[in-house]
């Protein structure tokens, strides 16, 4: 362009300089060092920050090559479409409020480590938190644990299907209530009733299902013309609680008629 040097100034029909730090073209392309510009600077391409900078395109710019979201090499890239770290897309934030974080995915309804596709999937390993509940899996229903809004798994040990809560394995209580029966650390009381399965037999009014300081021995139940005994003999000593069941009425109720109510006494 014209005589631009270091301590001359130059204007004619190919542009105008002054001295080499300051150059505009005929066409309009500006150059200049250590430029400060106030207002407004508009830039359909280009570049900033030197060989190690961004590039200016239509709508988005970026580091190095990496000239869309997921192109296969590190960089940065900022866009009207996505925004995005590494290579590949490895992170990456879309315009729709979907995206990626490493191993973990981001939709409009979840976020999950993993491809589990809901809160109640037990076949594909991995974590997932979403609208439709969490869950924790390791691919295996035997081990696999979610909570969502109707129902509780953990590991198949403890369900609840928004109804029923059901249990599997021991539960080890020294206090609390179960029904009308209170829990102590050595016994079992109630005011209700035993009903033996398959029977129409009951064991009423107060109960206690008592362990302590005694040799417990053997349950045995046996069964004779009279309908069976059942009792429990210590291992040690000369006393037994004694449980007699009999297909005879015992005693009359209140009202005078015999009844299926029968009794616990100790014997010696």
């Amino acid at each position: 362009m014209g005589n631009a040097t270091a301590g001359a100034a130059y204007f004619g029909n190919d542009g105008l300089s002054v001295t080499d730090k300051f150059k505009v073209s005929a066409a309009g392309a500006l150059t200049a060092t250590s430029a400060t510009i106030t207002g407004v600077v508009n830039a359909d391409t280009g570049s900033f920050g030197g060989s190690s900078g961004f590039t200016i395109a239509s709508g988005k710019m970026y580091s190095s090559t990496h000239s869309a979201y997921n192109t296969a090499v590190a960089g940065v890239y900022i866009g009207t479409d996505y925004i995005s770290l590494g290579s590949g897309g490895v992170t990456y934030f879309k315009n729709d409020g979907t995206g990626k974080v490493g191993p973990w995915t981001l939709s409009t309804t979840y976020f999950r480590n993993g491809n589990i596709a809901s809160a109640t999937n037990t076949t594909v390993a991995g974590v997932y938190l979403g609208t439709d509940g969490l869950n924790i899996s390791n691919g295996t229903a035997a081990t696999t644990s979610y909570i969502t809004k109707s129902a509780v798994n953990i590991g198949n040990k403890l369900t609840w299907n928004g109804t029923t809560l059901s249990v599997t394995g021991n539960i080890n209580a020294t206090s609390g209530e179960i029904g009308k029966w209170a829990i102590g650390e050595d016994m079992l009381m109630g005011m209700s009733t035993i009903q033996i399965p398959g029977s129409t037999s009951v064991i009423k009014n107060r109960t206690y299902l008592y362990s302590g300081e005694m040799n417990y021995g053997t349950l045995t139940a046996t069964k004779n013309a009279d309908g069976g005994t059942m009792y429990i003999t210590p291992t040690t000593g000369n006393v037994s609680v004694c449980a007699k069941f009999s297909t005879r009425p015992v005693h009359p109720d209140s009202a005078g008629q015999y009844s299926n109510t029968y009794w616990v006494a100790p014997s010696v």
